[in-house]
């Protein structure tokens, strides 16, 4: 969701906004054994993790079809993103018996030493709750009415920066297509 300003010259657009987005994905399963106990031990793995996001994003288009009643554009730009929220779903289960042989069982899981950002909305700094992308589209733009019209913008975005390697507890770029539908109008 969101909502974006833009000024058109000629073929030329500038844009910026704010927006929200909710980006959810399951990382590599990693299974961890831990617990010294001679009955039983503890198996923990991350199954998803969850960020809600706000981008404001700076985008130039460039119309390169354009008639009365519709146009044809590519986009390139780049967006600050902050995590605002972040959730993990975390599975842990006890297991009884001893663990395969040879597999290394610490007492504490590893897993929990990971450093799990919460998002700005729970306390967590901007520093270790941001990252950058760049990315490219193209749209089509139609019009409905002579200062209001609908649009489709195909566009794929990929991290470039951030404070660490990556975002989160195990450091992921965080590469993106999406599907921009929504209503245009010209307030003069």
């Amino acid at each position: 969701y969101g909502i974006n300003i833009s000024k058109q010259k000629n073929n030329f657009e500038a844009e910026t906004g704010l927006g929200y987005a909710l980006r959810e994905y399951q990382p590599k399963l990693v299974t961890e054994a831990y617990g010294q106990n001679p009955d039983f031990y503890f198996e923990k793995s991350l199954k998803k993790i969850s960020f809600d996001l706000v981008n404001i994003p700076i985008n130039l288009k460039y119309h390169f079809v354009t008639t009365h009643n519709f146009s044809i554009y590519v986009m390139a730009g780049a967006a600050i993103n902050l995590v605002m929220n972040a959730e993990y779903d975390i599975f842990e289960s006890l297991r009884q018996g001893r663990p395969p042989v040879g597999r290394y069982t610490p007492e504490q899981a590893r897993l929990d030493e990971k450093p799990f950002i919460r998002g700005i909305l729970n306390g967590d700094n901007i520093k270790d709750n941001y990252f950058g992308t760049i990315g490219f589209g193209f749209g089509v733009e139609k019009k409905l009415f002579s200062n209001t019209s609908i649009y489709i913008q195909p566009s794929y975005q990929r991290q470039f920066i951030s404070a660490d390697i990556g975002i989160g507890p195990n450091k992921d770029k965080i590469h993106t297509s999406s599907l921009q539908f929504g209503i245009k109008t010209i307030i003069n």
